[in-house]
């Protein structure tokens, strides 16, 4: 059978070919798309295209490529379905767009006899109306399939149609989570300097670690960072305890292409006989030791991360001379601080690179998250590290900056 055009069905009632959008944190989408061929490593076929504002188009997939994505991804807010993409973010041509009958069949496919709602967001800096927006398009949407007997839920929907508008132009699609993806269930116990888990993976990610690898978190606060990379090494999806809220599951589109024992069949074989590298969780403080540690306990990750409360100066007396490939640390703290909070910044900063210079391999690097407004090339610099990479992200409307250091 020939492939259909983007979001059609095929004769068993499946859609056969679709495109998808992965929606992330400004800054970070080569590594988005980095993710989305490791997630599909198979599927020759697919696509990652980086549009820009942490948004990276997925295409020529199937609708259980996107199921398995929005899934597995640890660095996506959302996973789209993508319906149909307008080149200016301008609410006449979304609705010039969804009067289209193609438009409206690709619509009416999802949410027969079903409950739906509109969700709209939009980029900083945009002047538009996101409760006008929802209300035009939701009466637009509900008018037109009458006749599906569709149901308006704001509440609970069954079906959660997203449109997010950017300087890019509008996405319109369907939300296959229905949920915050950059959320966890295990961040139970938290740390003022708390990041969001999809930036944690980020930091990880960026510095150099994957499956096998030693990493060592120094400063482990609420141990996001430690446990992010213990479900990377793992390939363990971050909602693996919460599978049943995502929405994908209650599709009938899903429903026709395969069985949920079928789809979460791959995690049967995770932990047996995967050789995982070495994550360890170190801070100077005993409470955040022991948050950490309880939060990897509800990530089911406790047993596989070590953790120790040790303090900066002493981290070169716990490994070998070149025994870790790469370190990542939240290093979060005032952009202005006070004379004296500056010193004992300054001092931990140089027992780091002191430590690194030691422990760390030959080539391996040091990921380190600051705020926008600061800079630790400097402190880098006096124990000979080189700058290898410098990533702006946005959480939110802060904007935290990832150096990259490569050991001498």
């Amino acid at each position: 059978m020939a492939a259909n055009k983007s979001g059609e069905r095929g004769n068993n009632g499946a859609i056969d070919i679709c495109d998808g959008v992965l929606f992330t944190h400004a800054g970070l989408e080569e590594l988005a798309a980095q993710e989305i061929s490791e997630i599909l490593p198979a599927k020759d076929r697919v696509v990652a295209s980086v549009v820009g504002s942490g948004i990276v188009l997925c295409t020529n997939v199937s609708f259980l490529d996107l199921c398995l994505l929005a899934y597995r991804s640890q660095v996506a807010s959302s996973v789209v379905l993508l319906i149909e993409r307008t080149s200016a973010p301008a609410l006449e041509e979304l609705r010039d767009v969804l009067q289209k009958k193609a438009i409206l069949q690709k619509i009416q496919q999802f949410i027969s006899k079903r409950s739906f709602a509109v969700r709209v967001r939009k980029e900083h800096g945009l002047d538009i109306s996101t409760q006008e927006w929802e209300k035009t398009i939701g009466a637009l949407i509900f008018t037109s399939c009458s006749s599906q007997e569709a149901t308006v839920d704001l509440e609970n929907p069954a079906v959660a149609f997203l449109v997010h508008a950017s300087k890019q132009g509008c996405f319109l699609g369907i939300d296959l989570a229905g949920f915050d993806l950059s959320k966890r269930n295990y961040k139970m116990f938290l740390h003022t300097d708390s990041i969001k888990a999809t930036v944690a993976y980020a930091l990880v990610r960026l510095s150099g670690f994957s499956q096998t690898k030693k990493i060592l978190d120094p400063r482990t606060k609420s141990g996001s960072v430690p446990i992010e990379a213990m479900l990377c090494a793992l390939g363990r999806s971050p909602h693996q305890y919460e599978k049943e809220r995502f929405a994908f599951l209650k599709m009938d589109q899903f429903k026709e292409a395969t069985c949920e024992d079928e789809f979460f069949a791959f995690e049967n074989t995770i932990d047996k006989g995967v050789e995982v590298g070495c994550v360890f969780a170190y801070d100077d403080n005993a409470r955040n030791v022991k948050a950490a540690e309880r939060n990897a306990k509800i990530a089911g990750v406790n047993k596989k991360i070590h953790f120790s409360r040790t303090e900066m100066e002493w981290l070169d007396t716990k490994f070998e001379k070149e025994s870790l490939d790469c370190m990542a640390v939240n290093w979060q703290s005032s952009s202005h601080p006070r004379l004296q909070e500056q010193k004992r910044e300054d001092k931990l900063l140089a027992e780091l690179f002191y430590s690194a210079k030691y422990i760390l391999k030959k080539e391996g690097k040091i990921a380190i998250l600051v705020k926008a407004g600061r800079d630790i090339t400097p402190h880098a610099a006096k124990q000979e590290f080189a700058l290898v990479k410098n990533v702006t992200v946005m959480q939110g409307l802060e904007a935290l900056r990832i150096q990259v250091f490569s050991h001498p």
